[in-house]
């Protein structure tokens, strides 16, 4: 994660010095001033460090200076001579900022909701099951002591439910910066959706293709906004056959889902080629091998033959997060458009993602499978 000049924490009572390293999570780009001071008790010793930022045009003047504070602290109780807390509230590049994160209520989702709340956006988290939905809300806004939280109920494998989404958002939100497509699904066995469509295919490739249609509009008014396209390193390398996805003896869950993120990608570079000059950049990732539950699917319950669950392999979900908020926000990335990321630098991706022929034909497969007819597509059907 890049971050900005650190602070460095030394200790009283001890030899040991730590950096505190701010991530590098802001649109402005801004390096804050570093002011010490010690801070003393009868039980501890510590060091305060006070980062502040300077004033940015067209910010409010109650958000012209922010401080973050960071207490190192030594107890004499404490078996580890330092203990670290960082307190990374508000960071004021993402003030004003509207975002929407799909999947928002576990994972990944959850932690890029997390990461965007703390630098001040206004997070629009939408969620299938309300009560996970809201739990998780409450979560975020416990940590991070955002009021600017929103949850949004939707069934991503329904077309119905990805419309009535789109009309809600747009009735309520004047403006959308940044689209977060995470959502992700694996089924083990095949199942249709309720518009008779193979499930990880509705969920993973076209729930985002239609939702971004539905919010081109709102995205192009809002520019400079970004798309972000959850993907994967397991993205098929050979072309896709959608005939594969309508027959019950092929399917293979682990096999369907590389198809799916193979269609991340060409969407996203299709995507990219159609928005150029519109001031919308479109770009996608793979955010690691992440603990979460997806990845337990993804290796088929390997648990149960005892290998343990994919949830306590990989890395965790701020850091595939970290991935998401980089190409989310970065000031680096600004008119870079039409890219795939992994440990937040451009990636090659497999040969067949730049046949363009072939991401005009999943293209026009996409929008006749979502009953869009044309591009951009009226806002709502």
């Amino acid at each position: 994660m890049k971050a900005y000049p650190a602070a460095i924490c030394h200790s009283e009572r001890s030899e040991e010095s730590k950096i505190l390293a701010i991530p590098d999570m802001t649109l402005a780009g801004t390096t804050p001033k570093v002011e010490a001071s010690p801070v003393q008790s009868s039980t501890s010793s510590a060091v305060q460090y006070s980062l502040s930022y300077p004033t940015h045009p067209g910010r409010p003047p109650q958000h012209a200076l922010l401080s973050t504070h960071y207490f190192l602290l030594s107890s004499f109780f404490s078996p580890f001579p330092l203990l670290l807390q960082c307190l990374a509230m508000n960071q004021p590049g993402m003030y004003g900022k509207i975002c929407l994160v799909t999947g928002a209520n576990a994972g990944i989702g959850k932690a890029t909701a997390t990461g965007l709340a703390r630098m001040g956006a206004t997070v629009v988290m939408v969620c299938r099951n309300p009560e996970r939905g809201e739990s998780a809300r409450a979560e975020i806004s416990a940590k991070t002591g955002s009021p600017n939280l929103d949850l949004l109920i939707a069934d991503l494998s329904s077309q119905g439910s990805i419309r009535k989404l789109a009309r809600t958002f747009t009735s309520q939100y004047p403006h959308l910066h940044v689209l977060v497509n995470n959502a992700g699904a694996i089924t083990p066995r095949r199942r249709l959706t309720v518009d008779g469509i193979e499930t990880q295919f509705a969920v993973n490739h076209l729930a985002p293709f239609l939702l971004t249609d539905l919010l081109l509009d709102t995205l192009k008014e809002s520019a400079p906004s970004r798309i972000v396209t959850v993907s994967s390193q397991v993205h098929s390398k050979s072309p896709l056959d959608l005939d594969a996805l309508r027959s019950d003896s092929d399917y293979t869950a682990s096999q369907v889902y590389r198809k799916t993120k193979l269609a991340n990608i060409l969407f996203t570079y299709e995507l990219a080629r159609r928005l150029e000059g519109t001031g919308v950049a479109a770009n996608c990732l793979h955010p690691g091998v992440i603990a979460t539950k997806l990845l337990d699917d993804y290796m088929g319950g390997s648990h149960e033959a005892g290998f343990g669950s994919g949830e306590s392999f990989g890395d965790s979900p701020e850091n595939g997060a970290a991935v998401v908020l980089h190409v989310a926000t970065s000031p680096e990335l600004d008119g870079l458009s039409g890219k795939y990321f992994y440990d937040n630098a451009v990636r090659e991706t497999a040969p067949v993602t730049y046949d363009e022929e072939h991401a005009r034909w999943l293209w026009n497969t996409s929008a006749d499978l979502t009953g869009l007819t044309s591009w951009p597509a009226p806002r709502f059907n």
